[in-house]
């Protein structure tokens, strides 16, 4: 599959329904990476079990994590473990299998509109081993922009806020900075206010970045200024171009159009500087929205930054979110008590962190008995101290790659 995508890339402007397929390959690319991530929670008991065994003389020891993921090395040494055998491992695994499969159908319908939508291969020789798997995973989560989910549960009030910043009068172009820990759902904000109606209304053009730790400028470039649809230039003519060229061809052609730019997921404040140049202040109101896990980054952006510090949630949002994953639209009021009890214990301890609350609802979303709840509650705090709670971090971990 992913040696067609650079021709969907190339003709994703010009062909909404191209452009389509680009964004189903991304959104499963998400789900795939849901399976995995439900796939190590549940195993990694018994992994932990079997490394325990005094006979265990395995060879790839070494490359699964002991404890409970102790550094980010481990856990990615684990995941790409995963990955790997992911077809081998999940045979007993009824719910996750079935995951699998319904993951294998869409794949199926995505070749099948490959082939309908004539896209060729972009493939060369010694391209495209396992190897490069995890790799293409990433760039497909660069390649399209964010999609909002129908229903954000929490940050109403960040959201009004945030919106009056980009309604300013104040015509200079200026920065709104969202800055918070890994987790706390600065993408999904950003991505309630970059397809908020009003917000597409104001402004002429509006482009969405993924930047990431291993950023290429050349590459953002090219995928901002295919994100705002300028298409004077064909794509082969822009790759063509050196940075100093698409800089170039960037600032013209937003010379007198009032633009949004979404530059999510910045970790360095160098990745900033290295395209702050092509963006014009044309004094029409343009915007840049920012996210970033740094204090440091959001205060140091521009000397015209609204730094906007993301909250956690409040409790009762997070039992809000927590049903919304768990029970979807079924009414969770009907809950016997039991349930809600553990529900309760287990979501606070999740300590508002959005990212842990989802997980746990994904965890328990096709469990109705007291017995399977207590199994996740034990499993989850059975390395923990009464009364550390650390639960957050490592939800946080088990989702990072």
């Amino acid at each position: 599959m992913e040696c067609y995508i650079a021709s969907a890339e190339e003709r994703q402007n010009e062909d909404p329904i191209v452009r389509k397929w680009l964004n189903d390959i991304t959104q499963i690319a998400y789900d795939a990476e849901d399976v995995i991530d439900k796939f190590i929670l549940q195993v990694h008991d018994e992994e932990t079990k079997e490394r325990k065994q005094p006979d265990d003389q395995d060879t790839n020891k070494e490359t699964k994590p002991t404890g409970c993921f102790p550094s980010m090395s481990s856990c990615i040494k684990f995941k790409k473990e995963v990955v790997l055998n992911l077809p081998k491992k999940v045979v007993n695994l009824h719910d996750i299998g079935k995951d699998i499969e319904e993951l294998r159908t869409r794949i199926k319908d995505l070749t099948r509109k490959q082939k309908l939508y004539q896209l060729e291969s972009s493939r060369i020789k010694g391209e495209g081993n396992s190897s490069n798997s995890l790799a293409t995973l990433r760039q497909l989560r660069r390649t399209t922009s964010f999609s909002v989910e129908k229903k954000v549960v929490g940050h109403d009030d960040d959201t009004i806020t945030l919106l009056a910043k980009l309604f300013d009068p104040d015509p200079r172009r200026f920065i709104v900075s969202i800055y918070g820990m890994g987790g706390l759902g600065k993408t999904t904000l950003a991505g309630k206010l970059y397809h908020h109606l009003e917000v597409k209304r104001k402004f002429d053009c509006l482009a969405w970045v993924c930047v990431s730790q291993d950023y290429n400028t050349h590459d953002l470039l090219l995928r901002i200024i295919s994100s705002f649809g300028f298409t004077t230039k064909t794509t082969v003519e822009l790759k063509q171009m050196n940075e100093d060229g698409l800089e170039r061809y960037l600032h013209g052609s937003l010379q007198g159009r009032s633009y949004l730019l979404v530059a999510d997921d910045i970790w360095k404040i160098e990745a900033w500087l290295s395209f702050k140049r092509a963006f014009p202040d044309c004094n029409n109101g343009s915007r840049v929205i920012i996210t970033t896990q740094s204090q440091e980054v959001a205060e140091d952006l521009d000397e015209r930054t609204y730094i906007h510090k993301l909250r956690f949630l409040t409790p009762e949002e997070s039992w809000q979110l927590f049903c919304e994953k768990a029970f979807g639209n079924q009414d969770a009021n009907g809950l016997e008590e039991q349930l809600k009890t553990l529900g309760m214990e287990m979501v606070r301890k999740c300590e508002g962190l959005p990212l842990a609350v989802i997980v746990l609802g994904g965890l328990l979303c096709n469990k109705t008995q007291p017995a399977e709840w207590k199994a996740v509650r034990d499993h989850i705090w059975q390395k923990l101290k009464k009364d550390t709670i650390h639960i957050p971090n490592l939800f946080a971990l088990s989702l990072m790659i």
